[in-house]
């Protein structure tokens, strides 16, 4: 986890999230409840959903060879995206 996965959340959402928040999030995702967007790279991924009643944009490493999973950071959520997580 990061903590400017923790700044973001705040900068751009006003979430005042720990740790723990975003291994909550990291489950929702896991659970296959969350909205895929599209890929970055080989291990990362965009994802939108609904976190405490806000909907956002997070961007999700999954490295298999690393056994690494984590929250990389939040990002603002565009409309087409907004409205795909609605759906």
């Amino acid at each position: 986890m990061t903590v400017h996965a923790l700044r973001r959340a705040k900068e751009r959402y006003n979430l005042e999230l720990e740790f723990e928040d975003l291994h909550k999030i990291m489950a929702i995702i896991k659970a296959g409840n969350a909205k895929f967007l599209y890929k970055a790279t080989y291990d990362k991924f965009f994802f939108a959903l609904t976190y405490q009643n806000i909907p956002i944009k997070v961007l999700y490493q999954n490295n298999f060879m690393q056994r690494r999973q984590r929250i990389i950071t939040f990002y603002p959520l565009d409309v087409e995206e907004y409205n795909a997580l609605q759906a």
